[in-house]
């Protein structure tokens, strides 16, 4: 299974928006393709978003069930909206969920609520 630890992060909020990702393989007990990049100006929870959009995109052209992939992520706004729970009201956020849902769909892609301190991208923030 191939995890893919997302974090997104806004100073001040709203402000610069800077995102992260990394996979961690639970075959291979290694972790790669660690990537940090700065977004431009947004929210803290467009960031998050944001994040969790580019590490769905980095997952291979051929993630399609065969080697499950889940979302790692600390946002309880993100993965309760995915869990149906939350109504996202930002069009912003609207449209980045939509967006997620879609490649999640064809990608085969679960989402897990994580704590902060477990979230291998947030330390990727913090440096």
């Amino acid at each position: 299974m191939i995890e893919v630890y997302c974090d997104g992060s806004c100073t001040p909020n709203p402000g610069e928006m800077r995102v992260a990702y990394t996979w961690y393989s639970t075959v291979t007990e290694c972790e790669f393709n660690g990537w940090v990049a700065e977004a431009g100006y947004g929210t803290s929870n467009e960031a998050e978003f944001l994040a969790v959009l580019k590490g769905i995109l980095s997952l291979p052209s051929n993630q399609d069930g065969t080697q499950p992939a889940v979302v790692c992520t600390d946002s309880e706004l993100l993965s309760k909206a995915i869990a149906g729970t939350y109504v996202l009201r930002n069009p912003k956020l609207r449209l980045l969920y939509q967006c997620i849902e879609n490649l999640r769909a064809s990608k085969w892609v679960g989402v897990r609520l994580i704590p902060r301190e477990e979230n291998l991208a947030h330390k990727l923030l913090e440096n």
